[in-house]
């Protein structure tokens, strides 16, 4: 079933998705993608939910492919969220290698990025554990919507054990400026989590401008 939309609408959806804009309900792809007029991969059926105002639910990936085609936009296959931001980096017309090598390794929560956290405290910044090998190097402004700059600000990353990570890349928690935890109320039973509202983000100084940005954009309320 192709979706009744137009090309200029799509065109125009895939610019408010890059200035931060998301549908209501809409969840990113997680295999499909489809190429901006940039190069950039943007989540397909995101795209589309905006385009025609449609909730992600109501129609099929088979749906968005066939319209993104028939509008003459190319749908790829990536498989991972991950791996599509890494195809973006190596597509682009970066010339310096180090830099294309450092976004990866951020991207992959490793490299100077990784190690700028640990260097500034070798335990999870919320509950303090202290084991490297479980903690997660995670962007506070998801790393799809910033700079190269921000990609690669430590001040732009937070080191958390596995289960606050999820939910804090999934809008499920958040942080004040002053570190108190924010939960959203989409969260089930969060104290089977061991995420509970006496947990604080204790390294909060810097970082005010990227939590607020994740307040905003990224947690749900």
């Amino acid at each position: 079933m192709k979706l009744t939309t137009s090309r200029e609408s799509v065109s125009h959806a895939m610019r408010a998705y890059a200035e931060g804009k998301r549908a209501s309900g809409a969840r990113d792809a997680k295999t499909w993608f489809v190429r901006g007029p940039d190069a950039k991969l943007l989540p397909l059926k995101h795209i589309l939910s905006i385009a025609t105002g449609l909730p992600t639910r109501d129609f099929n990936t088979s749906d968005a492919i066939s319209t993104a085609q028939s509008l003459g936009f190319e749908p790829v296959f990536v498989g991972d969220p991950v791996l599509a931001d890494i195809v973006q980096v190596l597509e682009s017309k970066r010339t310096d290698a180090t830099e294309v090598e450092q976004l990866i390794l951020a991207r992959l929560g490793q490299g100077a990025f990784r190690r700028s956290l640990l260097k500034e405290r070798k335990q999870c910044f919320v509950t303090g554990y202290p084991d490297p090998q479980v903690l997660v190097a995670s962007h506070i402004k998801p790393w799809a919507r910033s700079s190269d700059t921000e990609r690669l600000n430590p001040k732009n990353g937070l080191l958390l054990i596995p289960t606050l990570d999820r939910a804090f890349d999934r809008g499920l928690i958040s942080f004040e400026d002053e570190g108190q935890i924010l939960i959203s109320d989409r969260l089930m039973k969060p104290e089977k989590l061991g995420i509970n509202r006496r947990l604080r983000l204790s390294a909060f100084v810097g970082r005010e401008t990227f939590l607020e940005y994740h307040r905003r954009k990224v947690f749900k309320r």
